[in-house]
């Protein structure tokens, strides 16, 4: 169960990186969360500039990659582009659900972003 729509309420947009888009999971976590899912696939060609594009919105503060789902390649070229336009990355070992994404972001990132 996810603890408090508050947790995440100063976010605009999340990013998910990794595997296939699919859009009933990002209502159920759009709902859950209270946030706007942005979500870049990794199993379809043109996916890298789709995935700066998307990155660089000023209404992300957050990027999360989806290990589990997501190709080695984009375990460098995800950190460099997060560095690149100032964006908290958060590695999401498993899971994508409400509760995993919000204990990700918590753990790996929160204190950056409350200083933001």
């Amino acid at each position: 169960m996810v603890k408090s729509k508050t947790t995440l309420a100063s976010f605009e947009e999340i990013v998910l990186i990794g595997g296939d888009v699919r859009p009933e999971i990002i209502a159920k976590l759009e709902q859950k969360l209270g946030i706007k899912i942005l979500w870049v696939g990794t199993t379809k060609q043109g996916y890298a500039l789709r995935l700066e594009q998307t990155i660089c919105r000023l209404k992300v503060r957050t990027v999360c990659l989806l290990i589990r789902w997501s190709r080695h390649k984009y375990s460098q070229s995800v950190p460099q582009l997060c560095k690149k336009h100032n964006k908290a990355l958060v590695r999401i070992p498993c899971g994508r659900g409400a509760n995993q994404l919000e204990f990700q972001i918590q753990n790996q990132v929160s204190k950056r972003l409350n200083r933001a």
